[in-house]
């Protein structure tokens, strides 16, 4: 191959100048490896260590021998290579670099986490992962003694904590907890129940595997703070170190700029004392963007992101069964295609028609399993045979939805009607929630002049959303009497009057038309007032990923 050309400060060794051909082969210059031949990069770099020539590539060097270390282990844990993704995932988190990883269920973001906490729990390291659900913190339980077992791993202590433990179960996990050649287990409810039983203990590895059932609790982000072993006061400092970067960018003053300098130094001498690592998942990451997720940046040099980046060979097949009985039709699915499936019925339709679906099948001669509450063995029966399907909510917060990674038994789900959610709003409604709701979900079709309102109203809402059910009644009342309330209460009453009377002034019977016309969402008229229909789309793909 002749060369083309010399490209400066390219060599991967030494960071000098670098021919082309040799950039597109090993990427080292002809100072740091004069006779290339026909050598491995491994090769490579032993021939760079005994000569005293090996500089930038020793990190390079650790991080390939880790890796090919952690192949070989995932290999015997797993059965299998680990793909693409996850050789990306892995190299980064041996790299010791905090990041997101936004995918779709069924790529592979559980069983890398999981195994890389058993491998680092095997090198001596504390590890905790972090599930939604009691049901997928059993079956991660069983997976990682499957798991150390095939590898050959006999010193890591698997602990989990979950709802289906009896009472000893539990006080024994909870003092197993501190054992340091460790991998726990539990749900994102237990950091609110229990962190008093972690406070102190730091992890060198934290896998949360659905940050957005983590984010639900905002103050979680502390905890997870915490369990990095980062002081606790931190976070106040990092929160006051966003709101005067805010107040630097609006014009520059001298005091504001010194307390900045002396918050930035604390934060930046604690961010070096760090001694865990953080990895976050999720399909959707829906998460609101507050102030406090930014602690994730300034701390952690990583933002939660929002958009999935791959897709999966999934069929999507749609039956059109007007006139028909829906349950009978998918009694009849089930008994066509059989066993190791999943039933979800529309979260609109809710518990008892779930219960009713459950009921007819029974009926028909096919075991199933309504999911309600978690059972210790439920999954385990499930892979045995004794039951043929199991049934839940298609919902973005059903367990059985975003909970459950059984491959090897899950052939196919069904949807029984269309996945969707329905919110009853009344004609005099008060509940911000709701009002908000409408006017996000009407804004893309309204004019620009009303579509500024309606952003503005919006706004307004988001600051007060949620509401407790008390203060709610107390601006009801409010309202109904013509009383101003004050402080955050009346913020909170102008916002709600400002939402009802921009919704009586756009919500015309020409709009509602529109409605119909022109979005996904449908409304339809009720007993004083109407119902909102939206198609619940992150339920639908966190449900069938399940597959």
């Amino acid at each position: 191959m002749v060369a083309r050309a010399i490209y400066s400060f390219a060599c991967i060794n030494c960071g000098g100048e670098i021919l082309d051909e040799r950039l597109l082969e090993l990427g080292l210059c002809e100072k740091c490896l004069p006779d290339a031949g026909d050598i491995s990069f491994q090769q490579a770099i032993q021939i760079l260590k005994s000569s005293g020539r090996l500089k930038k590539l020793k990190e390079i060097s650790r991080l390939y021998t880790s890796y090919l270390e952690f192949k070989e282990f995932f290999r015997k844990a797993v059965g299998f290579e680990p793909w693409a993704l996850q050789e990306v995932w892995a190299k980064r988190i041996l790299l010791g670099e905090n990041f997101a990883i936004v995918a779709p269920t069924g790529i592979g973001k559980t069983v890398l986490g999981l195994v890389m906490a058993l491998y680092l729990a095997s090198k001596g390291k504390r590890c905790y992962v972090i599930v939604p659900s009691s049901i997928l913190a059993q079956q991660l339980y069983e997976k990682a003694e499957k798991f150390a077992a095939r590898a050959g791993v006999k010193s890591v202590d698997i602990i989990a904590y979950h709802a289906g433990l009896s009472k000893s179960e539990k006080e024994e996990a909870l003092k197993r907890i501190s054992s340091p050649r460790s991998l726990l287990i539990t749900t994102d409810r237990f950091l609110v129940d229990h962190f008093e039983n972690l406070k102190g203990k730091v992890f060198d590895y934290v896998f949360v595997d659905d940050v957005d059932s983590f984010l639900k609790s905002p103050r979680n982000i502390d905890r997870a703070v915490s369990l990095l072993g980062f002081n606790p006061e931190i976070v106040e400092h990092v929160l006051k170190l966003i709101e005067l970067r805010r107040r630097i960018a609006k014009g520059f003053n001298k005091d504001v700029m010194k307390e900045y300098e002396r918050l930035e130094g604390i934060v930046e001498r604690e961010k070096r004392r760090r001694k865990g690592l953080l990895i976050v998942s999720g399909a959707t990451l829906r998460g609101k963007r507050t102030k406090r997720l930014m602690i994730f940046r300034e701390l952690l040099g990583f933002e939660v992101g929002r958009l999935p980046e791959f897709v999966r060979n999934i069929a999507d097949l749609y039956m059109d069964l007007k006139g028909k009985n829906l349950i009978d039709e998918a009694i009849s699915l089930v008994k066509k295609h059989g066993p190791g499936c999943l039933i979800f019925v529309p979260q609109a339709l809710g518990k008892d028609f779930a219960t009713e679906v459950a009921r007819r099948f029974e009926e028909a001669g096919i075991k199933v399993y309504l999911y309600e509450k978690m059972e210790a063995d439920i999954l385990q029966r499930f892979c045995d045979g004794e039951i043929d399907a199991m049934i839940g909510i298609a919902s973005l917060r059903s367990p059985l939805a975003r909970g459950i990674d059984l491959p090897e038994r899950i052939r196919y789900a069904v949807f029984i009607g269309v996945p969707r959610r329905e919110i009853t709003i009344s004609k005099d409604e008060y509940n911000p929630t709701r009002i908000l709701t409408l006017i996000y979900n009407i804004m893309p079709i309204l004019e620009k002049r009303l579509r500024d309102e309606a952003e503005a109203v919006a706004a307004k809402l988001s600051k007060i959303v949620p509401l407790n059910k008390e203060l709610m009644e107390k601006i009801k009342d409010a309202i109904e009497k013509g009383e101003k309330l004050e402080g955050f209460e009346g913020y909170a009453e102008n916002a709600i009057i400002a939402g009802r009377e921009f919704l009586k002034k756009v919500l015309t019977d020409e709009l509602m038309e529109r409605i119909k016309k022109e979005l996904d969402i449908s409304i339809k008229p009720v007993e004083d007032g109407f119902s909102l229909i939206i198609p619940d789309t992150s339920g639908y793909i966190e449900a069938f990923g399940r597959t």
